[in-house]
């Protein structure tokens, strides 16, 4: 999918009496094979397991299946603009150990400048973080990075999380603080405040949220929650690929939870989109779309096959399987019913509908939120699916957009205006106007004949 759907007036979803929900309309036609589902519905049934039976099987929580495998970076494939990234990287770090310095602050488009702050001293030994927050307490460890709360002495004492990488060889790191500098500010995307380097380790202050997508679905979810995280990750999906980003390791892990609203986190492998897949660069095996490796490319249909894949994950609690045949029988849409127990028919074939093998075959973001139960409860929370910016908003977004001289104004401010509102209902008028009248003279010619 080369880019995100824009909304149009055109049917996207349909009712379908077979299934007795609403299915998307270009779909429509491999509706017909469900019944072979059925057939082979025990077979498959046998073969997967929910969270709580793999760990019934296994004796407890202390013999829980292990994580995924990590992928290693293989240097033979690695692609001759990693290479020139890896050069460059290793050179500053030879800069910084010949001269030493205090911490460096990342300005927009990756520039380096000394960290001013009333609460910072150079000179002093501890670190930055240190200096700058008090209370400081680990919350949470991953692959590439340590995760604190702390207190800001220079906010009245406000709560933030602070993300440190365990190691010099930040590529990732640094790439993460780009990403959160380039992608506009969303109420549904993890809010960025700042980015430092200090003494080779890269750390990352953002908002601080209760806790992740897989903490808060732990016990089970009434469905209509799930409706609502659907809606929300969906949002936030839409303003990622409007804005020409993919998230590329979307899964609950990188999903944050606060007062109950979603926030998309986690943007260490974000890429424009249609980017160039370079080995290593993929995200967990387990969410991800299978035609990441065929088609070696980033697009937004992986990213909403990775949502797909996380709330099938919150919604039937079944455990992934990072591969094999039994990942098979998922991304076939031959997920056994039983897992589906208590679940509305809509809610199952929109989630089935997102992790479709095919990516054509996927719904995009636009596409989602004008299904029929999602359109509602957007309506409901007052989320317009093309929010416009605030003026504050707007004005930090062409203030950073101004200094790493990116002269373009990303689509979801293209509609702030009501002058622009105006036009587009305009053109859609227009076109139905437009092909009522071509339908008319189509009848009027099959009566002449």
């Amino acid at each position: 999918m080369s880019s995100p759907s824009t909304p149009t007036k055109q049917k996207i979803w349909i009712f379908c009496g077979i299934r007795d929900c609403h299915v998307l309309e270009r779909a429509i036609r491999g509706i017909q094979d469900s019944n072979e589902v059925k057939i082979t519905e025990e077979v498959e049934s046998s073969r997967l397991e929910t969270k709580a039976e793999v760990m019934e099987r296994l004796g407890g929580e202390s013999r829980a299946p292990p994580p995924a495998p990590m992928k290693k970076k293989s240097t033979s494939r690695l692609s001759l603009r990693e290479r020139e990234e890896q050069k460059r990287t290793s050179s500053e770090k030879k800069k910084k150990e010949e001269e030493p310095q205090g911490a460096l602050v990342y300005e927009m488009g990756g520039q380096l400048s000394p960290l001013t702050d009333p609460h910072y001293e150079a000179k002093d030994p501890r670190s930055a973080m240190e200096q700058l927050f008090t209370d400081v307490e680990p919350i949470g460890k991953g692959n590439f990075g340590e995760v604190y709360r702390g207190k800001y002495k220079g906010d009245k004492g406000k709560w933030y999380a602070i993300k440190k990488s365990l190691t010099t060889d930040s590529g990732k790191a640094v790439k993460e603080v780009k990403g959160f500098q380039q992608i506009p500010p969303n109420k549904y995307i993890l809010e960025y405040v700042s980015g430092w380097l200090d003494r080779g380790l890269v750390y990352i202050q953002t908002e601080l949220c209760d806790m992740s997508l897989l903490a808060y679905c732990r016990n089970g979810l009434e469905e209509d929650e799930i409706w609502k995280i659907l809606v929300q990750i969906v949002l936030g999906l839409r303003h990622l690929h409007t804005s020409g980003f993919c998230h590329n390791d979307l899964k609950p892990d990188n999903i944050l939870v606060k007062d109950t609203v979603i926030k998309i986190a986690d943007f260490g492998l974000v890429s424009r989109v249609n980017e160039e897949w370079c080995a290593g660069d993929e995200g967990d095996s387990r969410y991800l779309a299978p035609e990441v490796f065929s088609q070696k490319v980033f697009t937004t249909a992986g990213d909403v096959f990775a949502a797909g894949m996380s709330l099938l994950e919150i919604t039937t609690g079944l455990h992934m399987p990072p591969q094999g045949d039994v990942r098979n029988i998922l991304i076939g849409g031959r997920t056994p019913s039983r897992f589906f127990h208590g679940r509305s028919r809509d809610l199952r074939e929109i989630i089935e509908s997102m992790i479709r093998k095919n990516p054509e075959a996927r719904p995009s973001a636009w596409e989602l939120l004008e299904h029929p139960i999602v359109k509602k409860k957007v309506e409901i929370s007052g989320d317009h699916p093309v929010t416009p910016a605030t003026s504050r908003e707007f004005k930090n977004y062409r203030q950073r957009c101004k200094k790493s001289r990116m002269a373009r104004t990303p689509p979801q401010f293209q509609y702030e205006t009501p002058r622009r509102v105006r036009k587009v209902r305009q053109e859609e008028e227009k076109e139905n106007v437009d092909s009522k009248v071509c339908r008319l003279e189509m009848n009027w010619d099959f009566l002449r004949l």
